[in-house]
Parts: structure tokens; sequence; C-alpha cells
């Protein structure tokens, strides 16, 4: 089975918590947040960086109209189909003038509405579908040049390193009867069918360049690469061997 991966529209509440300290070498400039930030910059030294997002997408909530085109683009997807809500929470760390780590956790929940379908007699069917997302990164800053420059925008390269991992809940559907061109099969008792271990994980790398752009705060471009791989499993309560070789 392959993967669905959406692309989501966000309204992000950030309430951040960071003493602040004297910026120096490749730290991030004073005042500056580094959550969705990219940049060569690292945390400063011996700083902690919070931030505490709210994700939400529906009808109202939809910027880049990621949800309509979910919905436009698969007929039986009715409904609140493509609503989702969830929370981010993201913390960083700076261990030196160069080095900075961080930990990123969230979790949502993505509304599936399936209208009526020809071939199953839907009994029962989850509406939800939540997914718990984990990452853990690294940054380097191994390059910095303007460094008399006063408020700390210096041209600096960075290596970034992060290992993620994916993790969604079983989806299942309950019907008591399918349809075939020319074959109808009903059951007694309504059998369900599961999709589950529903995983990716994976890690990537990139290097970025920051540089100083006059009047306008800096500018940032990246590249990188990474690999990642994925697995789920379809099992049913079916006992006739010949179904269940179809369904599983």
């Amino acid at each position: 089975m392959k993967n669905l991966y959406l692309t989501q529209s966000a309204i992000s509440v950030f309430i951040l918590a960071s003493c602040l300290a004297a910026t120096a070498w490749s730290d991030t400039p004073l005042g500056w947040i580094n959550t969705g930030n990219t940049s060569a910059y690292t945390t400063t030294k011996g700083e902690f960086e919070f931030s505490l997002a709210g994700l939400a997408v529906n009808d109202t909530i939809d910027f880049v109209n990621a949800r309509d085109d979910l919905i436009a683009n698969n007929r039986r997807l009715v409904g609140k189909s493509g609503d989702l809500d969830g929370t981010k929470f993201e913390v960083s760390y700076g261990i030196t003038d160069t080095i900075s780590v961080s930990i990123r956790k969230q979790q949502h929940s993505l509304t599936v509405d399936l209208g009526e379908l020809n071939t199953v007699n839907l009994v029962d069917i989850d509406k939800e579908l939540t997914t718990d997302q984990m990452a853990l990164g690294g940054k380097w800053t191994f390059f910095e040049g303007n460094l008399l420059n006063p408020d700390n925008r210096r041209t600096a390269l960075a290596l970034e390193l992060s290992a993620f991992q994916n993790k969604s809940d079983d989806f299942d559907l309950t019907v008591d009867e399918i349809s075939f061109d020319n074959l109808a099969v009903f059951f007694r008792d309504p059998q369900t069918f599961s999709v589950g271990k529903l995983e990716d994980s994976g890690w990537k790398s990139r290097l970025i360049y920051t540089w100083p752009m006059e009047g306008l705060g800096v500018g940032s471009v990246s590249g990188g690469y990474g690999e990642s791989k994925a697995e789920s499993i379809t099992t049913s309560d079916l006992t006739v061997l010949t179904l269940k070789r179809i369904f599983e």
C-alpha cells in the first residue's frame, strides 16, 4: 500500500520561553526565533528555545487550498474530509557557539469521511486518522564570515542532520456486503477490514547557506538528501481463504 503524504496549512500560536544572552559567533541574532526559520544560525550557546503550536485546517482555514484540492481529486471523500487539527511542540538547545540540537513532536488528526461506495455496504468506518510524528536533529555551523557585523547577521554555512519517525493509528471499516462485477458476497456477521502498522521513518541531511541582505534581514538557500522507508499491512476477520487472499 502506498503512503499518502499531505501538505497542510496551519494556524500556529507560538509560545516562546528563552533566556537572553549576548550573541556570539554563529548564534541566532538577538530576538530571533529558530522555530520554522531555515538558516545557518544555531541556537545561542546555553539557551533553550521552546515553541508550542496549534494546527488547524478546515473549510475556513485553508491558505493553500490543500483541503479543497484533496476533496476535488477524490469523489469518494465528502463532508469534512481533509479537516485537520493537532499540536506541535519543539525545543532546541545551543550546546556550543556553533552546534545546536533539537527535538520536535507533533500529533494531528485527519478527518476521512467516505461517501457512498458502490462495491461495499458499510456498517461502520473510522472517521479520523491520528498520526504521531517525532524528529531529532542537530546543526553545525562550520563556516562564517562578516564577523564584525554588529547585529550578528553574518554569512554562515551549516550542516543539518535529522532523523524522523511517523506512526498512524489503524484504520478500520466494517462491512456486511461486498459486490464484484458479477458476484455479491453477503456476510452473516459483519466483517472488519483494517489497514495497520502505518509507519514511515528515515533521515535527511542538508547544507544551509545564509547571508545578510542590506535592509532586508537575511537570505537563505538550502539543498540536501535523505532516505525513508514506509510500511503498512491489511488484515481482516475473513476466514474463507479465497476471499482472504484478495483483501490481504
